[in-house]
């Protein structure tokens, strides 16, 4: 459906109010600023290699040695692209209304392209941070006017936005099927973690802990971190990528430990001596913002860890520096990350990788952004992202459970 002059009313107003109007969304993702980015994933997949176990021809005599004798054991992930589009739909009559700067706050086509814009890359920050299912939350209970679904992770709230559409499943996407049916966001309450909608029934079989996705995400998204660095045991049958990790899974599947009986503050210094006496040396430390503050309110008086510091690394995230045995290392909060857990890595192995730029523009046949409509006096605006997020060394990472 296009927008109309009438929906765009509130930015066309009279020439007394030339202030542009605030962008009220949740707009910073560390994680996705700081990661490096390539822009050539051409071909049909991408070979992913690495290495985790050397030859082992070794022995007391050169005879045994040599019976011994392998090669290097590597394996191989096998990355794809995944897609992920934007579309808004403009009346020709309002593209036209609002180029006058003095009659309108902003122009509509430029509003539209980078609002469009901003919420695939909203998408992706979100997504960099899931298990490649496409669940943002999920449900703990419906009131009984059947109109205020409750979310089971109050933060996840920040995953969703008026107006979107959003289909459910008992599974996260990685296995099962949606169930049928939809239903459009009318009202999100961030405080209390509850989402609003007029058409909850529309989904057959709607029912607690159900996990919620912007319809047609099921099991689509990209692989984000959690798919790579595995919380808790690896199935013997696992095949990521096409690799069983299970052969080893602190190599391929990055390291795993349940530190949950701890405090925040004892749980991170945990997790880094675990890295540590792996031998692995990750710079950051990732974790939700409600755990970011319950730390830096634990250690708001404590001389091992330092509030604010920036490095060239982050620069202009704030992080809670910690004071370990091989340096220091960043705790950095990002809206993404699953609350129930942190994630020391090392950032130089993760690469977002992307055929052109993420969320770029898509032009016609003859290089034109606005494609127009065919059947209506509008034109329709396309954005894309092909691409999948890579870890070139899982065995670098780390995921522990925490309170």
């Amino acid at each position: 459906m296009a927008i109309s002059v009438s929906d765009a009313s509130n930015i066309l107003k009279e020439r007394y109010a030339k202030k542009k109007p605030a962008k009220a969304f949740y707009k910073e993702f560390p994680f996705l600023s700081t990661i490096p980015k390539d822009t050539q994933f051409t071909g049909r997949s991408m070979p992913v290699p690495t290495q985790i176990a050397t030859g082992q021809g070794r022995a007391t005599t050169i005879a045994t040695a040599r019976a011994n004798a392998t090669g290097n054991n590597y394996q191989s992930f096998s990355v794809s692209r995944k897609k992920d589009y934007g579309v808004v739909i403009i009346e020709r009559e309002l593209l036209l209304a609002s180029e006058d700067a003095m009659t309108a706050w902003l122009s509509e086509r430029t509003a539209e392209i980078d609002g469009i814009r901003e919420a695939v890359r909203r998408n992706l920050g979100f997504m960099l941070w899931g298990n490649g299912g496409g669940a943002r939350g999920a449900r703990a209970s419906i009131n009984g006017g059947g109109d205020a679904v409750t979310l089971s992770n109050p933060d996840a709230v920040e995953a969703f936005e008026t107006g979107m559409s959003i289909g459910a499943s008992a599974t996260d996407g990685t296995s099962g099927s949606a169930r049928v049916g939809k239903a459009k966001l009318t009202k999100v309450d961030r405080d209390n973690g509850i989402l609003y909608s007029d058409n909850w029934g529309d989904i057959t079989g709607f029912a607690d802990d159900d996990f919620l996705f912007v319809d047609g995400d099921f099991g689509k998204m990209v692989h984000g971190v959690p798919s790579w660095v595995v919380a808790g045991a690896v199935d013997p049958a696992d095949s990521f990528q096409g690799v069983n990790r299970s052969i080893d899974r602190d190599r391929l599947a990055g390291i795993y430990a349940d530190y949950s009986a701890y405090g925040i503050k004892e749980a991170v210094l945990q997790a880094m001596k675990r890295m540590h006496r792996s031998g692995k040396h990750p710079d950051a430390v990732w974790c939700s913002p409600s755990k970011w503050w319950e730390l830096a309110l634990e250690l708001s008086d404590s001389a091992r860890f330092d509030m604010g510091k920036k490095n060239s690394a982050f620069l202009g995230f704030e992080g809670l520096r910690v004071s370990t045995d091989k340096g220091p290392v960043d705790v950095l909060a990002d809206p993404g990350v699953p609350n129930g857990y942190i994630f020391p890595l090392r950032t130089e192995d993760w690469v977002l990788h992307s055929l052109g730029e993420a969320a770029g523009l898509i032009e016609d046949e003859k290089g034109n952004l606005l494609h127009q409509q065919v059947d209506d006096d509008a034109y329709e605006v396309r954005v894309g992202f092909l691409g999948d997020l890579v870890c070139w060394d899982p065995s670098n990472q780390g995921c522990f459970k925490v309170a």
